[in-house]
């Protein structure tokens, strides 16, 4: 059919064909661009700027380390020791809480991991929250029993624990001090 055109048709048409092509290939040039400029650039940008930040960071920390000696150090480590320790026994009433922690640190813990130890305050009540992971549910009952027989809680209740687990358990032992 094309060949039934006369000559300025065909090049009407071939026009209009490259026209489309230069189009079609402008519009995918396009499309490439603002998804360089939407995902890549800003990624691009954003790295070299947290690089940078990493590495002033990281020469920041050797330069401290490096202006410090061991003996200032541990200076500084026992300088804030001390002020912890003071902190704490300003704190703790007549030394109940170091003996309470003490106790649940001292109970029969052979099958027992303590990972927190919790000294509060409740309805003008001190308490003492105990949890960790269990062995097995013998060790977490003997390990009640010993607490019981420490003699500093009352109002001790059964340790609160996973029902459906028989080893590795983890339990909150929740306990009110005696006043003395």
């Amino acid at each position: 059919m094309i060949n039934l055109l006369s000559s300025d048709y065909k090049r009407s048409i071939r026009r209009e064909l490259r026209i489309r092509a230069v189009s079609s290939w402008l519009i995918l040039c396009s499309v490439i661009l603002i998804f360089l400029s939407i995902v890549s650039f800003p990624a691009y940008f954003l790295q070299k700027i947290k690089k940078d930040l990493v590495e002033k960071e990281n020469s920041m920390i050797t330069q401290d380390t490096k202006s410090l000696s061991a003996e200032a150090l541990l200076a500084d480590v026992s300088e804030i020791n001390t002020k912890v320790a003071d902190m704490i026994t300003s704190l703790s009433p007549s030394g109940v809480y170091p003996d309470m922690a003490k106790v649940a640190l001292d109970a029969d813990t052979v099958n027992i991991k303590i990972s927190e130890i919790y000294l509060g305050k409740n309805d003008n009540k001190l308490f003492i929250k105990i949890s960790g992971v269990s062995d097995s549910r013998e060790a977490l009952l003997e390990y009640s029993t010993s607490l019981k027989e420490g003699g500093l809680c009352e109002d001790f209740s059964a340790p609160v624990s996973s029902l459906y687990k028989s080893e590795e358990i983890d339990f909150i032992i929740e306990c009110n001090i005696k006043e003395i």
